[in-house]
């Protein structure tokens, strides 16, 4: 037995590596407390023991014991491994087979792999020095101050710091766990990059993808190859996303998809934002809405389309009433008198109340007739007997306008809920907005105008600036249009301002009315009547049995009308109030009487199919709406009185 006192070189030589001349580097022994030598059980290794040392250029390595080759230039090494290159990398293990020409460390159990950006834990470790890279192959797990990745088999480069990571991926984050079969990470960036199919989970939302890129340090997503992001309510896709969890938003680009199962929504487009803080988002390029939530698809393009979600105010409960606290009198104020009460009067005024000035009596103003009440909503019950104010018929299907029904009944009809709901059944509501150039489809109806809102809330569309609906045969437009939906078809609809009606009979002859506003109310997805309200205008055309010839144009002006329809087409027309009409034969119709003055037929503007929303087919100029400005009335003033 002996202890070396100085270290122990090894003798090398010159080795060739690709043609070139190379010197070998040695191992030097630099300390053990014990030497041995056993030619019979190794005659080809130096037994060591004790506070082992050895270095191979800038590595040294520490052990309990180990067998040294110096004809191999390697060595074995057992108990408490110890290595370290510089003050940078680290490993430790149970034990150690180094090879000092091929520059390769096997480290076997309990592993730890160390420099000042991870720990690198395993039960089996190679590393090669001349790639500055180690890698396990029976599970290991890689920790940094920030993330956690575990995997069945991984490879970690000391040197750009880049690690790739191989068969039941994990990396597990304080706000998110990605899963994944292939992964690359880098503890320099922090970032992971995605290679095979992946998935990731921040509670909140869902991501899959099989390419991209995330940056664990501000929580940010770049993902590529149609990668989803999804929970419980919604799902994004996209060729391309963007994801900001701290943020609370996303970007798609590209062939876009946005699916609201709650609501049953869908957007689309080439792109698209979405902001989870607030529940929004919105698409462009290409972009429709989709509400398949009525039964029959709805399908809504615009230049750019927006969905938001909104809470239903909860009602405040009433306030409980106190008790009205007996109040003492108050004394009189100086130089007023006691007024008595009125008799008849429940209420008592106090005996302090500073005296009104005197107001002179104002004559008495001759009583207005009543205004017919004009219906919102027909609700449930059935329209009012037509038999008011219809006179009979010179044909079956002819249809006799009233020259004088001033004296007729007028129409009153009840009114359904198209209000907001006192008691919701849900908690949110959808609101859908499109802007510039806004084509719509539905089996039931097809529509154009610049702009709209959709509230899920009351089922209502409103279409602004030059909106133009088109149902079967009939055609109605407006300054602004109110579309009411119940379930799967349209409850009723209300033009506002400049209305039209018009339905087309052949390529030459229309009905036509015009009015200031127009409430048309549905059936089974057609129109089942009309209310025409103010500066009415009629241009109808009889028709013989059957509706296959024409028989004459009867002209009307009047203040309130309803047309009544069967089979799209209209019936007949119920006039209250005073109207005044002229009836011509069909063949002595003077041509300026054919149409109204603010008739307008736009069939080529009407959207044909889903697919044919996208493209965009508007009024000329001449042809579109001045909207009307009006002054509002002013107040009147009374002598005496100011207002």
């Amino acid at each position: 037995m002996s202890v070396l006192t100085m270290p122990l070189l090894v003798h090398g030589q010159e080795a060739q590596t690709d043609g070139t001349q190379k010197k070998r580097e040695f191992v030097y022994l630099l300390h053990a407390n014990e030497t041995r030598y056993n030619q019979r059980i190794n005659a080809d290794a130096q037994i060591l023991v004790g506070n082992v040392a050895f270095r191979h250029d800038s590595l040294y390595m520490y052990c309990d014991s180990a067998l040294f080759f110096e004809a191999s230039n390697s060595l074995k090494a057992y108990g408490r491994v110890h290595m370290a290159q510089g003050d940078t990398l680290f490993l430790d293990g149970e034990q150690l087979f180094y090879d000092g020409d091929a520059m390769l460390a096997e480290i076997r159990y309990n592993v730890r792999m160390e420099d000042p950006s991870m720990v690198l834990t395993t039960d089996s470790l190679n590393y090669d020095r001349t790639l500055n890279l180690g890698y396990y192959f029976e599970g290991g797990t890689l920790r940094d101050s920030l993330n956690t990745l575990t995997s069945d088999w991984g490879e970690y480069d000391t040197k750009t710091k880049d690690a790739l990571f191989n068969y039941n991926v994990t990396l597990t984050n304080d706000n998110f766990v990605l899963s994944s079969d292939t992964l690359g990470y880098n503890t320099g960036t922090r970032i992971a990059v995605i290679t095979g199919p992946s998935e990731i989970d921040n509670g909140s939302n869902h991501i899959t993808s099989t390419l991209g890129y995330y940056h664990t340090n501000e929580d940010q997503a770049q993902l590529l190859n149609r990668s989803v992001l999804h929970n419980d309510n919604y799902r994004m896709v996209g060729d391309s996303l963007f994801y900001d969890h701290a943020l609370g938003y996303g970007e798609a680009f590209r062939n876009v998809i946005m699916d609201d199962y709650k609501e049953k929504c869908r957007l689309t487009g080439e792109y698209a934002y979405y902001n989870e803080v607030v529940d929004s988002a919105y698409a462009t390029g290409k972009a429709i809405a989709i509400d398949y939530s009525q039964g029959d698809s709805l399908f809504i393009h615009a230049d750019t389309l927006s969905m938001t979600t909104h809470l239903i105010p909860v009602p405040p409960a009433a306030p409980q009433q106190p008790a009205t606290p007996k109040m003492p009198a108050a004394p009189l104020l100086p130089n007023s008198t006691d007024t008595p009460a009125p008799s008849d009067t429940t209420a008592t005024v106090p005996s302090d109340t500073l005296a009104l000035p005197t107001i002179p009596e104002i004559p008495e103003i001759p009583e207005i007739p009543e205004i017919p009440e004009i219906p919102d909503n027909p609700g449930s019950q059935a329209p009012p007997d037509s038999s008011l104010a219809v006179l009979p018929l010179p044909a079956e299907d002819a249809i006799a306008l009233p020259q004088d029904t001033s004296t007729a009944d007028s129409i009153s009809l009840p009114l359904a809920s198209d209000t907001i709901p006192t008691e919701p059944a849900d908690s949110t509501y959808r609101i859908i907005k499109g802007f510039h150039k806004v084509r719509m489809y539905r089996s039931d109806v097809q529509a154009v105008c610049d702009s709209l809102v959709f509230s899920t809330l009351d089922s209502c569309i409103t279409m602004y600036y030059d909106p133009i609906i088109w149902n079967g045969g009939q055609q109605v437009l407006g300054e602004k249009i109110l579309i009411y939906l119940n379930d799967s078809t349209i409850d009723w609809v209300h033009i506002q301002n400049q209305a039209l009606l018009v339905e087309q009979l052949d390529t030459a002859h229309f009905n036509q009315i015009s009015g200031r506003e127009i409430k048309a109310y549905f059936k089974n997805g057609e129109i089942d009547y009309a209310d025409v309200i103010g500066n009415v205008l009629v241009a109808y055309y009889y028709q013989e049995d059957e509706g296959q010839e024409l028989t004459g144009l009867n002209t009307t002006q009047a203040s309130h009308l309803t047309a009544y329809m069967v089979d799209r087409q209209m019936e007949k027309l119920l006039i209250t109030n005073k109207s005044n009409g002229v009836f011509y034969p069909i063949l002595q119709i003077p041509p300026d009487k054919m149409k109204l003055p603010t008739f307008g037929w736009f069939s080529k503007l009407r959207p044909l199919s889903p697919f044919d929303i996208l493209i965009w087919r508007g009024k000329n100029s001449e042809d579109k709406l001045k909207k009307t400005n009006r002054s509002p009335v002013p107040l009147p003033t009374l002598k005496g009185i100011q207002p």
